[in-house]
């Protein structure tokens, strides 16, 4: 138990976010959650308290795991997107690759540049004063992009972008050891690279040359990450770093 000036046990958001936020760096969530703390009353000495801590660490636990999974549907609706748009587009049938190459680039970064950037923007918008009469969808809590705007919606750009960094790599992981798997495969599970399965040189090469590398998947990624970070960085500086690495 630990006791506390009476001052501290209000419902003040300061005070009381300052004091649980240090507890729970210091001792953890769990402990947090459980601590008991008591104060004098002003009015008759008696101690007065209990977990006052509890609702702010469950609200704060809480608001840490939407954010979290609100970030994987971001980064999960991103993948399915591309998907959808590059088979809609390739049962299209274009007249060339290069040209089925370009549609695919174009319409990927309009639609992940929508879902990562200004999807996020429009949600919390208000536009009642710059139209001057309510705007039905666009009624949020910001009329302009304010500190604390940047403060609440950050971890929407930032967690994705963290993500993002990290994307190519594992897809790459995923690519090769299906590869891996398939060569050992056709050489039924030995060294020997003289061995295959295969009946014609077509099928081995095919086989054996790897997945294709759309340049036009990559291509699209650089550029909303970029468009991304022009948009907000001036508000979010930690954007132009993991821009740069990604």
């Amino acid at each position: 138990k630990t006791t506390l000036h009476s001052d501290d046990l209000t419902s003040s958001t300061g005070t009381l976010s300052c004091f649980c936020l240090q507890h729970s760096t210091k001792n953890g969530v769990i402990a947090t959650l459980n601590a008991q703390f008591f104060a004098p009353s002003k009015v008759d000495g008696q101690y007065v308290g209990g977990q006052i801590c509890y609702d702010w660490q469950s609200g704060n636990t809480l608001i840490t795991f939407l954010d979290i999974v609100i970030t994987l549907v971001i980064v999960i609706a991103d993948i399915i997107l591309r998907n959808i748009v590059v088979l809609l587009i390739r049962w299209v049938h274009f007249m060339s690759i290069n040209i089925e190459s370009v549609i695919i680039q174009m319409i990927l970064f309009v639609s992940q540049y929508l879902n990562n950037g200004l999807a996020l923007m429009l949600v919390g918008m208000n536009l009642d004063e710059a139209i001057g009469h309510h705007v039905l969808f666009l009624d949020g809590r910001y009329p302009d992009f304010t500190n604390r705007w940047f403060n609440e919606i950050a971890n929407f750009f930032i967690t994705p972008m963290y993500i993002n960094i990290f994307i190519p790599f594992v897809e790459f992981g995923i690519v090769y050891a299906a590869y891996t798997i398939t060569k050992w495969h056709d050489r039924s599970w030995t060294t020997n690279v003289h061995t295959t399965k295969c009946k014609s040189m077509g099928q081995y090469i095919d086989k054996m040359s790897g997945s294709e590398n759309d340049i036009f998947d990559h291509y699209s990624f650089i550029m909303v990450v970029v468009f991304i970070n022009m948009y907000f960085g001036v508000g979010l500086p930690l954007l132009f770093p993991l821009t740069l690495i990604a």
